[in-house]
């Protein structure tokens, strides 16, 4: 995907959690991209919202960990890894 289409879906994603924590719900985000860095600071900051961030232990933008109410790694839940 190019830019144009990637950034359509960083905004889909970024809307969708935006809305479903209005709803009440909790937020589990599993990118560590920085692109949705403004919605998880909706979610956790103005929602007052838990968002969960669920990663690999790399590619993760620090900020956005930050902005989390909790950051989970992929690699403390083996069971949960691909056999």
């Amino acid at each position: 995907m190019e830019g144009g289409a990637q950034k359509q879906v960083d905004v889909a994603l970024a809307s969708q959690g935006v809305w479903r924590a209005a709803q009440g719900d909790i937020i589990v985000l599993t990118s560590g991209d920085i692109d949705l860095l403004p919605a998880c600071k909706i979610v956790t900051q103005n929602a007052n919202r838990k968002l969960v961030l669920f990663t690999y232990d790399f590619g993760v933008h620090k900020e956005l960990s930050d902005s989390a109410t909790e950051h989970w790694i992929f690699e403390d839940y083996p069971h949960l890894e691909r056999t």
